[in-house]
């Protein structure tokens, strides 16, 4: 678990431009939008959530391409995916 102090000190080292994508569950099988005016502080009960976000590498560097990852895993817009 993450706390709200160290999210924050992760988020500040990345541009801030970048759409905030969270994942909908453990493994990364679906990813969806944060809409701002959903953050808040919640209870919650571990669920899932319908989403059609694809989301995969930025860019493709050879480490990666060691694990298996092609082309057909970049994706053109880059995001931050909370997950």
């Amino acid at each position: 678990m993450i706390t709200v102090k160290e999210l924050i000190q992760e988020l500040q080292t990345l541009d801030p431009e970048l759409p905030v994508i969270m994942s909908t569950d453990d493994e990364g099988n679906g990813h969806r939008y944060i809409d701002k005016n959903y953050i808040g502080v919640e209870g919650f009960n571990a669920g899932s959530w319908d989403c059609d976000i694809e989301v995969g590498i930025e860019k493709l560097t050879p480490e990666l391409e060691e694990q298996g990852y092609t082309e057909e895993d970049v994706k053109e817009f880059p995001c931050v995916v909370l997950g």
